[in-house]
C-alpha cells in the first residue's frame, strides 16, 4: 500500500466499524472487534487474532489517551494492516487505573515482519486524536458512516512514509531545572526507573544531564578509583558525606554537558545508527533547538520489536 498521501480515515472500511459495543470490558470489546475483520478479511483466524490481541493487552494495556484505546498485535502471515474501530457512549473498562472509561477503541493488526507499519500508523493516529474532543464525538456518532466523516473532518496528519525521531520518542519525559538539588535527582532516580534525567531551562534549551553513575562519581571521585586498598572507605563514608549535602548540592554543581541530541524530523534508523556509533542509553529530542523529548534505547528496542 502506497502511504504517500493517506491518511488513517483511508484505512477505515464501514464494515469494519462498530457503533455503540455491546461488551462494558475491554477483552469482550477487542473480541467483538476482532470477529468483525475476521468476517470482512478471509483468511483470519479468529482464535489466533484474539489471543495475539488480548495476550498483548495483558502485558501492556494501550490506552494512549483519555477515552482512546490502541489494541493491537503482529500477525504472521498477514499480507497488509488491517483496522477496525468501535464505540461505546457510556464507555468500556479497560483496567487502567485513573483513567476514564474507553469510548473508541482502534483496534490494528499488522503483518509480523513489517515492524514500523504500526508505529508510522500510531503516530497519525496521535496526530488525530490531539483534540481530546474527537474521542467524544465519535462515540456519540450512530453509523459507520458518520464516524468515518468526522475522522475525514478532523485529520491533520498523513501516515509518513518513514518513522522519524518525532514518532520514536517520549514527550512525558522527566526534566530537571538548574535550580533543582541532588536531593531531587537521587529521588527521581531511585523511585522512577530512569537512569538519565536531562536538565532544561525555561525556554527549554538543554543545560545538562545527569545519570546514575553521577551520582556515585561525586561519593567515589577518580583518586579513589585509583587506590587498591579502599578499607578506609568500607563503611561507605563517601556516601554518607554526600548524603549529608544532599540539600545544598546544586544540579550545576555536577551537572555534565556532553549529551547527544537530535532533530526530530530525522529518520528513526539515524536514531538507531546513532545509539550504536555513539554508545548512547538516551538521545535528547529536539525541534528548532527546543527540547521536545526523549528516546531511551530500551524503548526503542520495545517499540519496534515487540509492541
Amino acid at each position: 500500500m502506497r502511504k504517500n498521501g493517506v491518511r488513517f480515515h483511508d484505512l477505515i472500511a464501514s464494515g469494519n466499524v462498530v457503533c455503540g459495543l455491546k461488551p462494558n470490558d475491554n477483552f469482550g470489546a477487542i473480541t467483538e472487534l476482532s470477529k468483525r475483520l475476521v468476517q470482512n478479511n478471509a483468511g483470519l483466524d479468529l482464535k489466533k487474532v484474539t489471543d495475539a490481541v488480548i495476550e498483548r493487552e495483558k502485558l501492556f494495556p494501550t490506552v494512549i489517551a483519555p477515552g482512546l484505546a490502541v489494541p493491537h498485535a503482529r500477525i504472521e502471515g498477514l499480507d497488509g494492516l488491517l483496522v477496525a474501530i468501535g464505540t461505546s457512549r457510556d464507555g468500556i473498562n479497560f483496567n487502567v487505573p485513573k483513567n476514564p472509561p474507553v469510548k473508541v477503541i482502534i483496534l490494528v493488526l499488522t503483518p509480523k515482519d513489517n515492524p514500523g507499519l504500526h508505529l508510522k500508523l500510531l503516530s497519525a493516529i496521535a496526530e488525530d486524536f490531539s483534540d481530546s474532543s474527537l474521542t467524544e464525538k465519535l462515540s456519540l456518532r450512530e453509523s459507520p458512516a458518520d464516524v468515518i466523516q468526522a475522522l475525514k473532518d478532523s485529520h491533520k496528519k498523513e501516515i509518513p512514509e518513514h518513522l522519524t525521531a518525532a514518532d520514536v520518542m517520549r514527550t512525558d519525559t522527566i526534566t530537571l531545572s538548574e535550580a533543582d538539588t541532588l536531593s531531587k535527582a537521587i529521588e527521581i532516580l531511585a523511585t522512577k526507573g530512569i537512569h538519565d534525567i536531562p536538565v532544561i531551562d525555561e525556554e527549554k534549551d538543554i543545560r545538562g544531564v545527569i545519570s546514575l553513575e553521577d551520582i556515585l562519581r561525586l561519593s567515589l571521585p577518580e583518586h579513589i578509583l585509583w587506590m587498591d586498598d579502599l578499607s578506609p572507605i568500607l563503611d561507605f563514608q563517601p556516601f554518607a558525606e554526600l548524603l549529608r549535602n544532599e540539600k545544598g548540592t546544586k544540579i550545576t554543581d555536577f551537572m555534565r554537558d556532553d549529551w547527544t541530541a537530535v532533530e526530530d524530523s530525522i529518520p528513526a534508523i539515524q536514531v538507531a545508527k546513532i545509539f550504536l556509533m555513539k554508545e548512547a542509553r538516551q538521545i535528547l529530542v529536539t525541534r528548532k533547538s527546543k527540547f521536545v523529548g526523549t528516546v531511551s534505547i530500551s524503548e526503542f528496542i520495545r517499540k519496534f520489536f515487540w509492541e
